[in-house]
């Protein structure tokens, strides 16, 4: 018999008015209890997650980094509430 794979389940995190990523990035990683390099690897841009809550944003985001972050937000937080 097989076991099917569970996929990772999040709460979705909203933004908050005038909140920044690092803030945000925060917030998410404390409510589903990931480390930076957890969701990292989940989003598929690894180690740029810990330099973002740093306001190391040199170079800035991509939108193509933000798509992965806003995928995983999505995608996993909908399937939690």
């Amino acid at each position: 018999m097989e076991i099917p794979a569970k996929e990772p389940r999040f709460f979705q995190v909203e933004p908050l008015e005038g909140e920044s990523l690092s803030h945000f990035l925060g917030r998410f990683r404390r409510e589903n209890y990931l480390t930076a390099t957890q969701l990292g690897k989940l989003t598929g841009i690894g180690a740029v997650i810990s330099r973002w809550e740093k306001f190391y944003l040199n170079p800035f985001p991509t939108p193509q980094e933000l798509e992965a972050l806003a995928a995983v937000q999505n995608e996993f937080g909908n399937s939690r509430h």
